[in-house]
């Protein structure tokens, strides 16, 4: 927490990529869910269209949002750990243990990573409130017997909003479980080397750590 609080500005980034990735994850869980519902099933019937076709338009964004969510989630599990590298050298020779270094790394990404699911959950409900109706007339427009008035009224579901912010968190836990490790197995040697040495050291790879 303290490394979080003495330097919150430098964290800002990353949990605004969190923050974002999450909202879109939310608004996708709300299209699904919503999309299979008894209301909009119902409504679907009512307007002549198969409720189907939703299902099938809205595939490539789910496919599109994961890919997106799968990669920068991880990065940022990863970038939290790597730019804390140089910290935990000097832990290490200051006499931390690797389980002591391992475990901060982790809860100070369970916190940086916490902090940005809740916001981006909490920002995808009012989001999806705005999108998935647009995004839903707009297809029926293309669909056959489309009218282009399909417009049932939208309810976000708290079970989306539930699991946009657990997937988002342990996806970018899972992609600091290995910067967290290689945290832990730094030498106290190296905390006298460049601070890149202890960058590259955590990401387990200089071109790996540059990516990140």
């Amino acid at each position: 927490m303290r490394i979080l609080a003495n330097d919150w500005g430098a964290w800002i980034p990353l949990v605004v990529v969190m923050s974002l990735t999450t909202a879109l994850v939310g608004v996708c869980a709300n299209q699904f869910v919503w999309t299979h519902s008894p209301e909009f099933l119902a409504a679907a019937r009512a307007s002549g269209l198969r409720a189907e076709e939703f299902h099938i338009v809205s595939v490539s964004v789910y496919c599109c949002v994961a890919l997106v969510a799968a990669f920068s989630l991880t990065v940022v599990g990863s970038a939290t750990v790597v730019r804390c590298a140089p910290d935990f050298c000097r832990w290490r020779l200051l006499g931390a243990t690797p389980a002591q270094v391992g475990a901060t790394a982790l809860t100070m990404t369970a916190v940086a990573c916490g902090a940005g699911a809740l916001a981006g959950s909490l920002a995808s409900v009012p989001a999806s409130f705005a999108l998935v109706p647009w995004f839903n007339g707009l297809a029926a427009q293309g669909f056959p017997g489309g009218t282009g008035g399909f417009d049932p009224s939208f309810r976000a579901s708290p079970g989306a909003w539930a699991a946009s912010l657990a997937l988002s968190w342990l996806t970018c836990m899972l992609g600091s479980l290995g910067p967290s490790l290689r945290a832990a197995r730094m030498r106290p040697v190296d905390a006298l080397r460049s601070s890149s040495a202890g960058a590259e050291g955590a990401s387990g790879h200089p071109v790996a750590a540059a990516a990140v």
